[in-house]
Order: structure tokens, then C-alpha cells, then sequence
């Protein structure tokens, strides 16, 4: 299972009270966290989380994820106690816990935290920062381990995830989305991708997550698959092209067209 969830997936959050967004490395996120210092006093449990998700960041970076367990599972733990589950903070908390527990292929422990991270993003909780967009590629490649496809209120993964993209990409343009996406930018044109011929002779099964750049007219810009291991990268070309032959319907909000992002899935399944 460890070699399914890449690495590329793993990124520490800054420790700091007012931190929102996830830093390229984490010896980036030790000075962020550095200079974003909170200037009014804390409760002796945010001082004291705030001390173990330094630790944290600072252990991942040397590589010793075991080790940065227990802190990351304590400073969770004490920011749920002081705070909301709301606040940006236990988000932090939550992605620190996620990465080690990729970092170390505990596909079982990182689940259910890719699923509290999505229902939280679904709740309006924070907007999609790259840290989350890790958390819910590193949930499609779980799923993919696992064969399954729903995960909650009878829907999809990328049903679920594209909600969100599509909002996000509505708000980022400056526009207010409507009450209800329901059939919004759904997709029209979905041709079948082509079962490479050396994936059929090694008899390789399984689904592949794409992830689709699609521009104000529907038409798909770009396609990028989530490589979550060897052992589907014959499937992933095959399904990236599908996904680019593949179209939507135009959003357009309050006549201005919307360029988004969007999660599709192909599943190649031998007859």
C-alpha cells in the first residue's frame, strides 16, 4: 500500500495561530511559522500545540516520521479540546497527522482523515488550499487501492470533489455561485479510453483519477493523471487521453463563462 500514495502528496503546514496555507517544503514552513507568531497570549494548550507542530515540522524534515507521531497526534488532540472545529488551526493540525501517516503508508489511519478533511472543505470550512487539494489526491489514490469509488452521501469521490473545485473556481472569479449546483458544468462528451494492449497481456485492472483543466466553454485544457504507483502508470496515459477528448457543459455565471478544475475517474476492467 506505501507505494501508492506518493510522496509528492506530503506537505507539513506551518505551526502558527494564523496559518492558512500549505508551504513547498517544510523547512519553508519553520519560517513561516517563525514569522507569523501570534502577538496576543494563547491558552497553555495552543502554546503547548504550537511547540509539538514545530517538532513536528521539524522531525518530518529529517525524516523521522515515527518519531513525529505522537506529537502530531497530541497537538491534534489539544487543539480540538481549546478550539472550533472550524478553526484553521486544527485544519493544520489535521494535514500534519495526514502526512505523516502517508509518509509512513498507513493507508488505514490516513483515510478516515482525507474524509474529515473533505467534509470540512464541504462545510465551507476554509477555502481549498493546496494542502487539501494533497489530502483529496491522496484519497483517490487510497480509493484506487481499494477498488472503490463512493465514499459517503451515496456519492463519488470526484462527484464530491468537483462540488467543490466548481465553487471555488465561481468565488475565485469574483462571482457569487448559485444556490444549487446540482447538473451544473456536468459533463456531456466522456468517450471510453482505449486499454493499452501491454496493460491487457500483464493483465492490469484498476482505476485511474484524472485531474481535468477545463476552460470557460467546456473543452478540456489539460489532463494530468494522479500517479499513485507503478503498477498503473501503462493505464494512466490511456485515461489522461480519454479525459482530454472529453467535454462539459460551459459555466457561465451572470454572463461571464468560468474556467475550472475537476476530478474524473476511468476504470479499465478485463472482460
Amino acid at each position: 500500500m506505501k507505494q501508492l500514495i506518493l510522496a509528492a502528496f506530503v506537505c507539513l503546514l506551518p505551526h502558527a495561530a494564523h496559518a492558512q496555507a500549505a508551504s513547498p517544503t517544510p523547512a519553508a514552513a519553520v519560517v513561516s511559522a517563525v514569522q507569523d507568531k501570534p502577538t496576543s497570549p494563547q491558552p497553555a494548550e495552543l502554546q503547548e500545540a504550537d511547540k509539538l507542530s514545530a517538532s513536528v515540522v521539524q522531525l518530518y524534515a529529517a525524516g523521522k516520521y515515527k518519531e513525529a507521531l505522537p506529537a502530531a497526534q497530541r497537538a491534534l488532540a489539544l487543539r480540538e479540546k481549546v478550539l472550533k472545529d472550524e478553526d484553521p488551526l486544527v485544519g493544520t493540525a489535521l494535514n500534519n497527522l495526514l502526512a505523516l501517516y502517508l509518509a509512513l503508508g498507513d493507508a488505514g489511519k490516513a483515510e478516515p482523515l482525507c474524509e474529515r478533511i473533505l467534509a470540512r472543505r464541504e462545510q465551507g470550512r476554509a477555502p481549498t488550499s493546496k494542502a487539501t487539494m494533497n489530502a483529496l489526491n491522496a484519497y483517490g489514490c487510497i480509493l484506487t487501492a481499494k477498488g472503490r469509488l463512493r465514499v459517503g452521501n451515496g456519492l463519488t469521490l470526484s462527484e464530491r470533489i468537483n462540488k467543490i473545485l466548481l465553487q471555488d473556481a465561481i468565488v475565485a472569479a469574483g462571482l457569487t455561485p448559485p444556490a444549487s449546483l446540482e447538473g451544473v458544468g456536468k459533463r456531456i462528451s466522456s468517450p471510453p479510453p482505449r486499454y493499452p494492449e501491454e496493460a491487457k497481456s500483464f493483465r492490469l485492472q484498476g482505476r485511474v483519477f484524472v485531474v481535468l483543466e477545463i476552460d470557460g466553454a467546456g473543452q478540456v485544457t489539460s489532463a494530468e493523471p494522479l500517479l499513485c504507483g507503478n503498477a498503473l502508470k501503462t493505464l494512466a496515459e490511456a485515461a489522461s487521453e480519454a479525459a482530454r477528448r472529453s467535454s462539459f457543459a460551459p459555466v457561465e455565471i451572470a454572463g461571464k463563462p468560468v474556467s475550472r478544475k475537476a476530478f474524473a475517474v476511468y476504470s479499465f476492467v478485463l472482460q
